[in-house]
């Protein structure tokens, strides 16, 4: 496990750059929260086409296809979230495709001197992910006050306290575990030693502390936490195959055998993203999962 924290010239650079895409007026308008959760995901949205859909057997949360373009010209972006996990997975899968959308790693490897160029783009991606949903402000407020909550019962934390301490950050900001475990770890919360032991990597297994921030999960009725979405949905779908009907772009056979598969009906409202049966037909056409974990 890489377990050096980027350098401080690092993450200003990555912090400059979602402090200068929160002033643009479109987030301030439509993303005014600092925290963005499930929000992120109608930010992604706003950026490419989102295809969700289950598979359970694969290990990728989702990944970013690009190149494909549009019969203007543009290319065009995809990403795939994989809905057979659960909600804080998939909303982190967001935050880390909208950093590759972005260019963040582009960003900020353009403002490093030589010397501090030796870091992988994924590391930059990560980071920008966390700060993006967990900002360091908003972040230490929530972890003290949790933690002067269990100060005033014990003088000592436990490890059992300190894994309700890391579900309750889960279910603020609606992150994954690990998400939360490193997050303590770059912000000098926790040690070297410790993030080892919460990563699995000493006495306690990582299934073992997962299962019991699950339990503390339904305990406290974070279904969502728990329950995979099993989702099946891209934006504008209902509109695109009725499209692809009256053009006789896309055969029936094939039009139909998508409702089934994203179990639609035959309908479409007038809110619904329009998109060009182009598209469609590329969509239809992505290769097999591979790409970002």
């Amino acid at each position: 496990m890489e377990k050096n924290c980027l350098s401080d010239i690092i993450v200003g650079h990555i912090t400059h750059f979602i402090n200068e895409k929160r002033e643009s007026q479109i987030l301030k308008t439509k993303f005014p929260n600092q925290l963005l959760r499930e929000d992120v995901l109608d930010l992604l949205d706003m950026y490419c086409t989102v295809i969700y859909y289950p598979l359970e057997n694969e290990s990728n949360n989702g990944f970013h296809i690009t190149g494909i373009p549009h019969k203007n010209g543009e290319e065009q972006h995809f990403v795939y979230i994989n809905t057979s996990q659960t909600i804080e997975k998939q909303i982190f899968t967001a935050a880390h495709e909208l950093g590759h959308i972005w260019e963040v790693d582009s960003y900020v490897l353009e403002h490093l001197s030589d010397e501090n160029t030796l870091v992988s783009n994924e590391e930059i991606i990560n980071r920008f992910a966390a700060e993006l949903l967990m900002p360091c402000d908003q972040f230490l407020l929530f972890f003290n006050n949790e933690l002067e909550k269990l100060l005033a019962k014990s003088k000592k934390i436990s490890i059992t306290d300190l894994l309700k301490l890391i579900a309750s950050i889960m279910a603020h900001f609606f992150v994954p575990q690990k998400a939360v475990i490193y997050r303590l770890f770059e912000l000098n919360k926790i040690s070297c030693k410790l993030l080892e032991l919460l990563c699995g990597e000493r006495d306690i297994s990582e299934q073992d502390i997962s299962e019991y921030i699950k339990s503390i999960m339904e305990e406290n009725g974070h279904e969502k936490f728990i329950i995979p979405t099993q989702k099946k949905w891209i934006n504008g779908l209902p509109e695109i195959l009725t499209t692809a009907e009256q053009n006789k772009s896309i055969s029936k056979t094939k039009t139909e055998e998508l409702r089934k598969i994203f179990e639609l009906q035959k309908t479409h409202t007038e809110n619904d993203v329009l998109f060009t049966t182009d598209i469609m037909s590329e969509v239809m056409d992505i290769p097999s999962l591979e790409g970002d974990k």
